[in-house]
């Protein structure tokens, strides 16, 4: 007679009986990347997201963006032509007790010259250059491909000069 072991949890070698998206912060494979930015009246800017592994596939489960000032657009898009990665961005294991690092990474500033295809948009609202706001999470969860780039391009509508927060949350494989 064979059996499949029911998993345990790495620390305290209980039973895992947590959700298993749950379980992942507890096995060291989840991630936070949380930054403040600042953006110039009428501008854009893009944040790219690269898993360049072949076999990981990213979950990302919160996407979130606050802004000091509306209106201010958001677009998702996939595959983009990227001439300049930008600046890295720190990503945080969840389980502060674990050495895994993120294959996916973070970049901001990155320089486009193409989209790519695109996957979804949203918009922070208020009044022009007040009440600024924030988007909600991921909609459940973006399964992103292995090998790919994606983009998240925010579009400053003339809001005046603004300062937002980006917040990611992810798990691997």
């Amino acid at each position: 007679m064979s059996f499949i072991p029911l998993p345990t949890d790495d620390i305290t070698k209980s039973v895992e009986v947590i959700e298993w998206d749950h379980a992942r912060i507890h096995d060291g494979k989840a991630f936070t990347s949380s930054q403040l930015f600042s953006l110039g009246n009428n501008a854009t800017t893009y944040h790219l997201f690269r898993n360049s592994s072949a076999t990981n596939y990213p979950h990302i489960r919160t996407l979130l963006v606050s802004a000091s000032g509306s209106p201010v657009e958001l677009h998702l898009y996939e595959s983009p032509t990227i001439t300049g990665t930008g600046t890295p961005q720190t990503s945080s294991n969840n389980n502060r007790a674990s050495l895994n690092t993120a294959n996916l990474l973070m970049y901001s500033g990155a320089t486009v010259s193409a989209d790519g295809t695109f996957l979804a948009s949203d918009i922070i609202v208020g009044g022009k250059s007040t009440g600024g706001a924030g988007t909600e999470n991921a909609q459940r969860e973006w399964v992103l491909k292995p090998a790919t780039d994606y983009i998240l391009k925010l579009v400053n509508v003339g809001a005046g000069n603004i300062s937002y927060g980006l917040k990611i949350f992810w798990y691997e494989n």
